[in-house]
């Protein structure tokens, strides 16, 4: 594939809300933004194979999630 293998470890640290009115845990107004104990992380490794990349994630804030695989066609970046 004209280039060798390359391996990739990565993390994420994130959450969604909602702009607005408080409403309960989803929306908040503009000013204010939710307590960190409600993001979530995930950690994971893969490989990358030119542009084929084959990667597996954990949840690190909830044991209880499943493992999470997923492959890219193309880099990201």
């Amino acid at each position: 594939w004209g280039r060798r293998a390359e391996w990739v470890l990565f993390a994420d640290l994130g959450r969604g809300w909602l702009v607005g009115p408080r409403a309960g845990d989803l929306q908040y107004p503009g000013w204010a933004l939710p307590g960190l104990s409600t993001f979530r992380a995930d950690a994971g490794v893969g490989i990358r194979l030119d542009d084929l990349g084959l990667y597996i994630a954990k949840s690190v804030t909830d044991a209880r999630t499943p493992f999470n695989f997923f492959a890219r066609l193309q880099p990201r970046f």
